[in-house]
């Protein structure tokens, strides 16, 4: 399962960070911008965190959204040729 970031909230990073922890971040957490809403969030309100490390950081904004992407497109090209 994955999960989507936005809107972050900063306000408590305890609760943040426990976030994180709880949904396993660093390999199930997509960055979504939300833009062009009012408040969206910039790629730097992921790399500004202080309790996650650059893999985590990298895979957050984009690694694990391609690993996801390629997952879908494997299954659905095995899908499709099973059709014939």
């Amino acid at each position: 399962m994955y999960y989507a970031c936005q809107p972050m909230e900063t306000s408590n990073m305890d609760l943040l960070e426990a976030s994180f922890k709880a949904i396993k971040a660093d390999t199930q957490l997509l960055f979504s911008s939300d833009w062009p809403h009012w408040d969206f969030d910039l790629p730097s309100a992921i790399t500004k965190l202080p309790f996650i490390d650059d893999k985590a950081k990298r895979q957050t904004l984009g690694l694990n959204a391609a690993r996801a992407c390629s997952r879908w497109t494997c299954r659905r090209s095995t899908n499709n040729s099973e059709r014939g």
